[in-house]
């Protein structure tokens, strides 16, 4: 096996990195998210003297995120895993705090859906709100059909239609991923006893008007019905898209569909004038989090997005956050880019700001669900 990094470490412990190999009789757990991986993919494993195979192991992607605007490259982690036989012996610690030190030498930013209580300890804060639409049926029907549309299966040359229409519908929300259609898997399989998914695409006179992904009955059981994605290229398309939605679950008996999508989108909207009920989780720890690695290069990359949202550049005060003497705590200052909190917020938890900063503040910070700034969120099939 070629590895793209080596290195020995303290205590007879060896640390690679290797974008090669299949890994299913070592970490089952981890191998459906290195098959499926949406982009570039390095597992990293660190492996003890004497031990035949790696006493902890985890995948790690790297792909462009949106903290705005603007899209930087990061790495998101896909999953840590240690053998049963290894376990609480830290070696799982040292593999991602070391895995945390060498990616801060590629990209600024790491992200990871993780459990509670285990990574604030390295440096990560939730910044991706948990959002989601729950439409009754009854009030659903409602939909309208757009006339003189089809709706047929989406087919693998539909991904250059499905990314570019989800990059446009969110080219401004932070935590999204700018998709590129050759790393997208698309609608998911099923998975031993998990639904699997369906996509459909909407077309009037040869053009893409838009998508929709839901999941389906598998393996003889019947699941809740639920959107993974849902984007429209107008009001009427995504109209005709919960129409459809709302045939199936009639065919199927169902009484409530849930669309993971956020309030502020077209999406939302639509859902929102139906009837539909929001439901907005901001996670205290654990879920959708993510770690600046270096400050000072982040924020020189999003001084574009900053100078967006305040509507002209502001070097001085730009300078005063990169140097810490605004929101030091790089915790809070991802929070605040994200738009998971708002400056107004972050002034309430007691981060005070030095005299004169305020009105430039507001513009950078207003907080997800305004105008100037969509929520932050990740969706489904984005995420690693």
């Amino acid at each position: 096996m070629q590895f793209s990094y080596e290195e020995d470490l303290e205590d007879h412990l060896r640390y690679t990195e290797t974008r090669e190999g299949s890994f299913v009789e070592l970490a089952p757990g981890l191998a459906r998210i290195w098959g499926e991986s949406k982009g570039p993919a390095t597992l990293c494993r660190l492996c003890a003297k004497g031990v035949e195979q790696p006493v902890s192991y985890l995948v790690r992607n790297r792909f462009q995120q949106r903290f705005g605007q603007t899209a930087v490259p990061v790495e998101g982690y896909g999953g840590v895993a240690t053998p049963p036989a290894h376990r609480r012996k830290g070696y799982m610690s040292r593999l991602i705090r070391k895995a945390i030190e060498r990616a801060s030498k590629r990209v600024d930013a790491l992200f990871l859906f993780g459990v509670r209580g285990l990574y604030p300890s390295y440096g990560f804060a939730p910044c991706m709100v948990h959002s989601e639409l729950v439409l009754p049926v009854h009030a659903g029907e409602r939909a309208r059909l757009m006339n003189g549309t089809e709706l047929r299966p989406m087919i693998g040359t539909d991904k250059e239609h499905v990314c570019g229409l989800f990059n446009q519908a969110h080219a401004t929300r932070p935590c999204s991923v700018a998709r590129e259609a050759r790393f997208f898997a698309g609608p998911r399989g099923a998975e031993d006893w998990h639904a699997g998914e369906v996509g459909k695409v909407l077309r009037k006179d040869g053009t893409f008007l838009g998508y929709v992904i839901h999941t389906v009955d598998s393996f003889g059981q019947r699941h809740p019905l639920s959107v993974t994605e849902l984007v429209g290229r107008d009001f009427d398309a995504t109209e005709a898209l919960i129409h459809e939605v709302v045939r199936v679950a009639i065919n199927r008996r169902m009484e409530k569909v849930t669309f993971h999508d956020t309030p502020d989108s077209l999406t939302g909207l639509v859902l929102r004038r139906l009837d539909a009920q929001v439901r907005l989780t901001y996670p205290f720890d654990g879920d959708g989090m993510g770690l600046i690695c270096n400050r000072r290069h982040l924020l020189v990359s999003l001084a574009g997005e900053l100078e967006r949202r305040a509507g002209r550049a502001e070097p001085d005060a730009l300078e005063a956050l990169i140097a810490g003497e605004m929101y030091p705590e790089n915790r809070m200052l991802l929070q605040l880019i994200t738009g998971f909190f708002s400056f107004k917020d972050a002034e309430q938890m007691g981060h005070a700001l030095p005299s004169g900063y305020e009105p430039v503040v507001k513009k950078w910070f207003p907080g997800g669900g305004t105008p100037e700034l969509p929520l932050p969120y990740t969706h489904r099939l984005d995420r690693y």
